[in-house]
């Protein structure tokens, strides 16, 4: 478990404890948002044409390992060695058809539409729907995404 400090970066020190010495870290996290076709279409959709802003790098939000230079920053100071970090991009399945999509999607981030009155909830659910039809095909629907795969040693 990755655990925040104060200052919102994330805090490897718990992992690095649970590791002997030479131990293996492997993980698997977003690239920034800005990487991602799957959060930027989905969002855009959501934001019925708010600017929303984007959150600091070092907040705590799915995107906030996204940054190789910081990551590679914060699991050096916990104690790893030999840090590599390699960028990897894979199609992104949501679902088997549009509906499917749409309905898992609403599921996931329907939050985003609390605050809007009817006509713009219903032209924001429009649009992620014309935006979800645009990527099916023979596999459902799937959109790109971006990851780093960071891999590291327990140096002590």
């Amino acid at each position: 478990m990755v655990t925040r400090a104060s200052t919102g970066r994330p805090t490897f020190a718990n992992l690095s404890r649970a590791l002997r010495p030479g131990g293996r870290l492997v993980l698997l996290v977003w690239q920034p948002a800005a990487a991602n076709e799957w959060i930027r279409e989905i969002t855009s959709a959501l934001a019925a044409g708010r600017q929303l802003p984007d959150p600091p790098p070092e907040a705590p939000q799915p995107f906030s390992m996204g940054h190789p230079d910081l990551t590679r920053q914060w699991v050096t100071a916990a104690g790893f060695g030999d840090v590599s970090i390699e960028g990897l991009r894979q199609q992104m399945w949501f679902g088997k058809d549009t509906h499917d999509a749409v309905t898992f999607l609403l599921g996931l981030l329907g939050w985003m539409l609390r605050d809007l009155d009817d006509n713009t909830r219903d032209r924001a659910v429009t649009d992620l729907t014309t935006r979800v039809k645009a990527h099916f095909g023979s596999d459902g629907v799937t959109y790109d995404s971006a990851c780093w795969l960071i891999t590291a040693r327990h140096a002590t």
